[in-house]
């Protein structure tokens, strides 16, 4: 091969890269806009790491978006902190919610909805399992039905 047809191929790499991240970004972000995320990113966004204990690789749905096994989550005195995974970030910055901000309802035997008071139109439906862990000593957990 000689130095124009190597040239050429690399060129033909780096376009198709090029093309497969800007599908990529452009999907990530187009999926932030559609759930919520990125309505909850004007109010909560975060540029500070989180110190506390981080619950990674969990489950849940932004608006009708599911977050399978990407989400980040934990709690300290600031507030509800949530995360992607750092492949899937891309539109969805970190957040922290502060406790004041969110309540809690139970929709289900095995789920709550987390809602945010000012972006009232996003929801954040969770296992109750998971609420347990992070609104634990919150005063935020829904009642169990009898």
């Amino acid at each position: 091969m000689d130095d124009g047809n190597a040239m050429l191929a690399l060129a033909e790499v780096v376009a198709m890269l090029a093309l497969i991240a800007t599908i990529w970004f452009g999907l990530l972000h187009l999926l932030a806009r559609i759930g919520g995320w990125s309505r909850l990113a004007r109010h909560y966004r975060t540029f500070e790491s989180f110190a506390g204990e981080a619950i990674r690789f969990q489950f849940g749905y932004v608006g009708y978006v599911r977050y399978k096994g990407a989400l980040t989550f934990g709690a300290d005195a600031k507030g509800l902190y949530l995360a992607m995974f750092a492949l899937l970030r891309p539109g969805h910055p970190p957040l922290v919610v502060p406790w004041g901000q969110l309540e809690a309802e139970r929709i289900g035997k095995d789920r709550v909805a987390l809602r945010f008071k000012q972006v009232p139109g996003v929801v954040l439906k969770i296992t109750r399992r998971l609420a347990q862990r992070v609104l634990a000593g919150r005063g935020l957990l829904p009642e169990e039905s009898t």
